[in-house]
């Protein structure tokens, strides 16, 4: 907004206002007198135009953002810890270590009576989604010899970053929350760590009901641990539809996972000459691994998903060792677009490659 107060300006709109007999030119009584001014002026519009960008949460830099936010009582997310399935062949006491690789995990819950632990990655965010394996106890454990952790229950996500604050800060105040409407069913939902999209559904089961599907935090299918978290903050199980969770009394709340819809490519392609496939499989797996994770992300604000061949090939044609596509299909190889249903994300399997 101030750009155009620069200091050739500033000093130039001095100089109109000094009588045109008194000399301005550099090293002068005047220059040298207005100069100073002007370069003070113009550093305080620069400053004039941080302070105004900073009063508007869609130019607010982080700080500023977060105590704009704030006034709502809406605040960044902070890193979370993922929460995997630890099995072991031995009782292991709460509160336990173990090591895998460079990383710590603590056993916080017993799942079950067949030791099988809720186990929690020491480190915040989403490096605790990264492996799965064998564990090694930090103490002499009775009896036990096998450990293993076998599968993510809540993915740990890392401190929101800025431009996703803002987004989710726009997205709470365009769509306020009130009394148990659909805006304030998603807020309570992806509130909850290791919680990503979320869609409302309307009276599932008949009158005063209310259907939650949802994705983990990776856009992916969450797990069954997971899910039963969510219905026990919403609508306890025990006492369902009587408010003893954040959902209002009178509402019965069914919750789900998001289902994965299997995706095959099959291609048919031509190569450049001493091109090796195996590298360009590698090139156009990603970007087919990126295609789908960018219409995935659209799923909470869509009835349907829906891939398709063209958009693919013209991203695949980016590879610069395919000379041509002959045609690309999905499943069966005979449909070129591939749609999902509400519930259901697409989950890529494999890449079948034909050749010319």
């Amino acid at each position: 907004m101030f750009e155009s107060y620069s200091y050739e300006k500033i000093l130039s709109d001095m100089f109109r206002n000094v009588p045109s007999d008194i000399d301005k030119r550099e090293g002068s009584i005047i220059f040298d007198a207005l100069s100073p001014i002007a370069l003070e002026l113009a550093n305080i519009f620069v400053c004039l135009d941080i302070v105004l960008n900073n009063a508007y949460a869609d130019t607010a830099e982080r700080d500023y953002l977060i105590r704009l936010a704030g006034e709502r009582g809406i605040s960044p997310k902070s890193a979370t810890n993922a929460i995997l399935k630890g099995v072991f062949d031995a009782e292991v006491q709460i509160g336990s270590k173990f090591s895998l690789g460079d990383l710590t995990y603590t056993a916080i819950e017993q799942i079950d009576d067949s030791y099988v632990y809720k186990m929690q990655c020491n480190a915040a965010g989403t490096i605790g989604n990264s492996q799965l394996g064998t564990l090694l106890p930090y103490d002499n454990i009775l009896n036990l010899t096998t450990a293993e952790l076998t599968e993510i229950l809540v993915y740990g996500e890392d401190a929101e970053d800025t431009e996703s604050f803002r987004d989710r800060f726009f997205e709470l105040i365009n769509n306020p929350a009130y009394q148990g409407n659909k805006a304030q069913y998603k807020q309570w939902v992806k509130d909850i760590d290791g919680v990503g999209q979320c869609k409302v559904v309307r009276t599932p089961d008949g009158g005063g009901t209310v259907g939650i599907i949802f994705t983990s935090s990776e856009d992916n299918e969450p797990s069954v641990e997971l899910v039963k978290s969510v219905k026990e903050i919403l609508d306890p199980v025990k006492t369902e539809g009587q408010g003893d969770g954040l959902a209002p009394i009178g509402h019965v709340v069914s919750v789900a996972g998001v289902d994965l819809k299997g995706v095959t490519i099959n291609i048919d392609w031509l190569l450049a000459n001493g091109a090796d496939e195996a590298t360009v499989t590698i090139k156009a797996n990603d970007i087919i691994k990126n295609y789908i994770k960018e219409i995935n992300a659209k799923w909470e604000d869509n009835t349907a998903l829906t891939l398709s061949s063209y958009q693919l090939i013209a991203r695949l044609a980016e590879i610069a060792e395919i000379q041509d596509i002959a045609s690309l299909t999905f499943g069966d190889d005979t449909t070129r677009t591939l749609e999902a249903k509400e519930d259901e994300i697409f989950n890529f399997e494999a890449l079948v490659v034909k050749g010319v």
